[in-house]
């Protein structure tokens, strides 16, 4: 099943394989290449799914498989001891990648029109048999009015974390209590940040202003040369941020809450509103979703938004 699945209901790594139809819990394996002619190729391992033989990756021989029964197990010991619940999942890159995402605590926020925002406290694992990320795990804040993923503020989880390969009990038992320290640690830090950005006004000059300097700082200035005049690629997703801004920042008002909303708006779901329009429809695929949805997390989108909340701890 592809797509991001809700396993809210879920108890155990078990429920979510199976409410997601998958080989989530199935083991790879390492092995041998062979040549057309039969021959073996020294010095290299194939892994693979043994029951599907679906090959997610070519390794040396020295490599050692992360099986994700032992990779998401921590969270497994989490829910199980009450400290939180499984939120999402998704399997992407013909099932060689898996992402889970786990849910903790809530912060609340106070807007300057007397609402109330509620962020979601989430920390998420990759597991990737394609070799491209390997494993990796983080903190999120998961803004439940428009489902958008903003980046917490502390370095504490120093936004990875190294999980042994065969870990004893103890050991997982000492990791999810230093992660669940830490992500509370990110989360004290993150919440008078945020607090103090849904209290302060931003006009549509100043956003657009901040976000073409974002824009540049992280993908470098955008001038064609032939006419000195931005690139109509960049045009275009400064026009599009104006719009997020424009038409209510995602429900976070015209302040640096807003501002940071538009962003995260526009990066988590700029490609969901083109595959649904006519136009572009037929142009995105499955492929360039699961592309999209890793970059939000570990690729240069994360890295985007990440910016976007220390320029706007700079603006006054």
């Amino acid at each position: 099943m592809s797509g991001i699945i809700d396993i809210s209901e879920c108890q155990s790594l078990k429920d979510v394989d199976e409410l997601m139809h998958c080989n989530l819990l199935a083991a790879v394996e390492p092995v041998d290449i062979m040549t057309a002619e039969g021959d073996l190729i020294p010095g290299k391992k194939a892994i693979q799914n043994p029951e599907t033989r679906q090959v997610y990756h070519v390794a040396s021989e020295q490599y050692t498989p992360l099986q994700n029964s032992t990779a998401f197990k921590w969270m497994e010991d989490i829910v199980k001891a009450g400290d939180g619940y499984f939120a999402q999942a998704s399997l992407m890159n013909n099932e060689g990648t898996a992402w889970l995402s786990l849910h903790t605590t809530n912060m609340e926020l106070k807007q300057q029109d007397g609402r109330t925002d509620t962020l979601e406290n989430r920390l998420w694992a990759l597991n990737d048999h394609g070799g491209k990320h390997s494993y990796l795990g983080g903190q999120l804040g998961f803004r439940l009015f428009c489902n958008n993923q903003v980046p917490t503020i502390g370095d504490h989880l120093l936004n990875k974390f190294s999980y042994r390969h065969t870990p004893t009990i103890t050991d997982r038992v000492e990791m999810t209590t230093k992660l669940l320290k830490a992500a509370n640690a990110d989360w004290a830090e993150t919440a008078p940040i945020f607090q103090h950005f849904a209290q302060k006004s931003m006009t549509d000059g100043e956003f657009k202003y901040m976000a073409t300097a974002l824009l540049d700082d992280i993908n470098g200035p955008s001038i064609n040369p032939e006419t000195n005049e931005v690139t109509k690629g960049r045009q275009r997703s400064i026009d599009e941020l104006e719009t997020f801004f424009g038409t209510g920042n995602q429900g976070a008002g015209d302040t640096a809450w807003g501002a940071l909303q538009s962003i995260t708006g526009w990066i988590d779901h700029r490609l969901d509103i083109y595959k649904e329009s006519g136009a572009h429809a037929k142009k995105i695929t499955q492929s360039q979703l699961d592309r999209h949805f890793q970059n939000k997390i570990v690729g240069n989108t994360s890295r985007l938004k990440k910016k976007a909340v220390k320029v706007l701890q700079t603006f006054h």
